[in-house]
């Protein structure tokens, strides 16, 4: 186990390069987007626009030059901002509506769970380039010669590969979520919050822990649905004499250019990945929250329903068999490309 936890390090350093540059871009999006939102929330001081609430009806000097949130079940007298408003004011989204002050959690939500979508899928990019090179690196520069010479196995070798590859990955991404979301909902601006509270709304009305919950169910169900694919890589790292991301790519294209010319059916190679979009799906099953659901002053709002039904199911069981097929595979054409000297 010592020896295992001692080829983890060392991947995690081989890497950190790539982590610090994640963790850097990571900051300035998260930067970067508060300082948006809170631009644009300045706006409405600097410019002289007045936030307004409840019934306008009593109101004679209503003039263009103010955003009305009215009242919240009058929800058939909808006004929208003109786009020569939009241009003058410099405003966000979140203020082109004039009278559901909802919209603006409704949009919030959109943006947490978009955030944390697109984080991912970046870090699911890099470990795209980890997995193909893992293997594949260390025959290259023969470092492979020094750690077949310590007292650990192979199995331990290519398992710290893998592991740091997979469940290094979903970890990651799960943290810096937790961080970005946290982050944003601590630097909410206190002008749209204020014009929030006014109507008995909240940001604190996200359910954040069950937020970060739901998402870490979901990091481990894409775990193992994408495990197949992190072995395929790993497979080719290990018997590729050259580029073995261009290797892993060509072998599906040329397949089906192949299946095409022969005349047979490449559908087959489609059911193959077709764990891949089925990710996605699994995430958009799952995207909680219509318009109405941010209407009620006070009320709890979960932005993913339970991905937990997704661990038990046949996709899974068909993952977990192909995966274990794909480590025997791997083992043996690490075994077997290489040469001693």
């Amino acid at each position: 186990m010592k020896q295992f936890m001692t080829l983890l390090i060392r991947e995690v350093r081989e890497w950190q390069t790539a982590i610090i540059i994640i963790l850097s871009l990571s900051v300035l999006a998260m930067v970067g987007s508060s300082f948006a939102l809170h631009k644009g929330a300045r706006v409405l001081e600097d410019e002289g626009v007045t936030i307004r609430y409840g019934d306008d009806d009593d109101d004679d000097d209503y003039d263009e030059d103010s955003v009305y949130f009215g009242d919240i079940d009058d929800l058939d007298d909808e006004e929208w901002l003109s786009p020569k408003e939009w241009m003058h004011y410099g405003l966000d989204p979140f203020y082109l509506h004039k009278s559901n002050p909802h919209l603006v959690l409704f949009l919030w939500s959109h943006f947490l769970r978009s955030s944390i979508s697109m984080l991912n899928a970046g870090l699911l990019l890099l470990a795209l380039f980890y997995l193909a090179d893992a293997l594949y690196k260390e025959r290259a520069d023969r470092s492979t010669y020094f750690y077949r010479s310590q007292p650990v196995t192979d199995t331990a070798l290519i398992g710290s590969k893998l592991l740091v590859g997979t469940a290094g990955i979903a970890l990651l991404s799960w943290l810096l979520s937790l961080v970005w979301v946290a982050y944003a909902q601590a630097t909410f601006p206190a002008e749209i919050e204020a014009m929030l509270t006014a109507t008995g709304r909240s940001v604190a009305q996200i359910a954040v822990l069950d937020l970060m919950g739901d998402w870490f169910v979901f990091q481990l169900v894409q775990t193992i649905w994408l495990l197949p694919y992190a072995l395929y890589l790993l497979l080719v790292s290990a018997a590729a004499r050259s580029r073995p991301l261009l290797v892993a790519i060509a072998i599906p294209v040329l397949l089906v250019v192949l299946l095409r010319l022969l005349g047979g059916n490449a559908a087959i190679v489609a059911l193959l990945f077709d764990n891949i979009p089925a990710v996605g799906d699994m995430l958009f099953e799952q995207w909680q929250g219509r318009i109405g659901d941010f209407a009620a002053p006070g009320k709890t709002l979960e932005l993913f329903n339970s991905f937990s039904g997704y661990i038990i199911s046949p996709r899974t069981l068909w993952s977990l068999a192909a995966s274990a097929v794909l480590v025997v595979a791997t083992w043996f054409a690490y075994r077997r490309n290489f040469v001693p000297s």
